[in-house]
């Protein structure tokens, strides 16, 4: 197995797109098709990253040999995914599997785990929310018209430092779409909260207020979640 069938097996098997992999290692979609088709050859410093991230040896990936598995960890790939290019465009953000997605959004921030952005209603004020980056398929810039552009509210100049993406919603009516895995799409009515009450967030979970149920979420199970 040569080194460009090795990293199109890893990107395959763990469901993430060239575009996705050639962010995590700052190289274009182009590069990532060349080095799977064995066209080109990373550089030693791509070299050593993709040693990390494919949690593998450096002599397994350049050895033409088939005699190591690469582990399958999306998530800790997937989460390093930069988005930084985005921050400050009105952007969709499409995710996978799913019929819905995040659409009309100005990315606003980011980190290790999450993207941070607001969305807007008919009364033009903005609506903060985050969506975890495991489950973006894919984030597209939108082409704006001017006038379409001066119609938009006015984003804060910079997002002020927050440890945990979650606290802004506190004490906000939110909407909430839940992961699934056993369902092959995404429904919002049957697999998520409409209009709920964000009341309390600790390290590793949400309480909500559903009607008149008091519901506790853990934040892993949370695809993402937006003021209403």
């Amino acid at each position: 197995m040569t080194l460009g069938e090795k990293i199109s097996k890893f990107r395959k098997e763990n469901n993430i797109t060239q575009e996705q992999l050639a962010s995590v290692f700052g190289v274009s979609r182009q590069a990532i098709s060349k080095w799977e088709s064995d066209i080109a050859y990373p550089e030693t410093d791509k070299l050593l990253k993709m040693s990390e991230v494919f949690k593998c040896s450096l002599d397994y990936l350049l050895r033409d040999c088939e005699d190591a598995q690469i582990p399958q960890d999306k998530a800790s790939v997937v989460q390093s995914v930069d988005y930084s290019c985005f921050i400050g465009a009105w952007c969709n953000i499409d995710l996978k599997n799913w019929d819905s997605g995040y659409y009309m959004a100005a990315i606003v921030g980011q980190d290790n785990q999450y993207i941070c952005f607001y969305q807007t209603d008919r009364s033009k004020s903005l609506k903060y929310g985050i969506v975890l980056k495991q489950h973006i398929d894919t984030v597209t810039k939108l082409d704006l018209g001017r006038r379409k552009q001066n119609s938009l509210p006015m984003l804060p100049a910079t997002m002020p430092p927050i440890c945990d993406p979650f606290k802004p919603l506190l004490g906000k009516t939110c909407t909430i779409q839940m992961h699934s895995p056993n369902l092959a799409t995404f429904i919002l009515s049957t697999d998520g909260y409409q209009k709920v009450m964000v009341t309390s967030i600790t390290a590793d979970s949400i309480q909500i207020k559903d009607n008149n149920s008091v519901v506790i979420l853990k934040k892993r199970d949370i695809v993402g979640i937006v003021e209403s």
